[in-house]
């Protein structure tokens, strides 16, 4: 079984949705980094390809933080994290469950 993990830092400069993975995935682990100590932000992960897809976590952050999430948080169909302003910049690290096929070479 292949147990790659993949992470992804995001920088999005205000307010923003953003697909991370368009198939079926378990989330490991998010580190959350806010603009400024103090100031509550809000970030909200959902199973699906936007925020109409099922709400899985949220989080109301005032200060910078790791979440390692046991057991994984698994996503059916994909997995989308909506940040507000507040939020400054957050890594997330996930596993899909169907990886590509390795191209053989051969005839």
């Amino acid at each position: 079984m292949d147990r790659r993990i993949e992470t992804r830092v995001i920088v999005p400069g205000g307010a923003a949705t953003t697909l991370i993975q368009k198939d079926a995935c378990k989330l490991w682990w998010i580190t959350v980094n806010v603009a400024s100590l103090g100031a509550v932000g809000q970030i909200d992960i959902y199973d699906g390809f936007d925020a109409t897809g099922k709400p899985e976590w949220q989080l109301l952050p005032g200060y910078s933080r790791q979440h390692n999430f046991i057991p994984c948080i698994p996503c059916d169909y994909g997995l989308t994290v909506v940040n507000d302003a507040a939020i400054q910049s957050y890594t997330i690290a996930w596993r899909p469950l169907k990886w590509g096929r390795k191209s053989s070479s051969g005839g």
